[in-house]
């Protein structure tokens, strides 16, 4: 077995419970975020192809995307960081019930740098939260609050992030996202094989 699912939509206005807009402004949003996730996607895959510049580039174009009124949040990071929670619940839908090893690929994530911890005890923050809406386990649901700390699961670290360095930390959040996927790959690996 292998985590190899494709990467999931960012919430919508209607998810995040903002009021409702005109079919312009939701058109106009929509377009935004589309462009957003295909942009960050491109990040992602120039980091697989160790082209760090590339990377800086493409993110450069996410962060120079306009402000969404519509979602009220700019569309390239949040995208970025909203790449990360898919990431981690897409492996989680898939994972057997009876192992919670996903929760030590999240501990071996946070362990790698400054952003991954903080972004990735958010994520373990907003997955103790809702445990119940996911179908996590007790068990997993106190290790996860464990991990989130203080971490407030209804404010991303992403809406933090100074406009001027949105280049920087998108690049950043798709290393925590492609890093995280290979410790779920790992996990997953493990089970398959436990030889290996």
């Amino acid at each position: 077995m292998s985590f190899d699912t494709p990467r999931g939509a960012a919430f919508t206005a209607a998810e995040r419970g903002l009021p409702r807009r005109s079919r312009a402004e939701v058109a106009q949003s929509d377009g935004l975020w589309l462009a957003a996730e295909n942009l960050v996607r491109k990040v992602a895959d120039a980091l697989l192809d160790d082209d760090v510049e590339r990377a800086h580039r493409v993110a450069g174009r996410a962060a120079a995307l306009p402000y969404d009124e519509h979602q009220e949040m700019w569309p390239g990071v949040a995208v970025a960081d909203q790449e990360i929670y898919n990431t981690l619940t897409d492996a989680v839908e898939i994972w057997p019930a009876d192992d919670h090893s996903w929760v030590d690929a999240v501990s071996a994530g946070m362990a790698e740098s400054p952003t991954a911890a903080q972004q990735l005890s958010h994520v373990a923050a907003i997955l103790a939260h809702t445990a119940t809406d996911v179908e996590i386990a007790p068990a997993e649901q106190a290790r996860l609050s464990r991990i989130a700390g203080a971490q407030d699961p209804m404010r991303p670290p992403a809406d933090d992030i100074p406009r001027p360095e949105h280049t920087d930390a998108i690049v950043a959040l798709a290393q925590v996202e492609l890093r995280l996927r290979h410790h779920l790959d790992e996990a997953l690996t493990a089970l398959d094989d436990p030889e290996s």
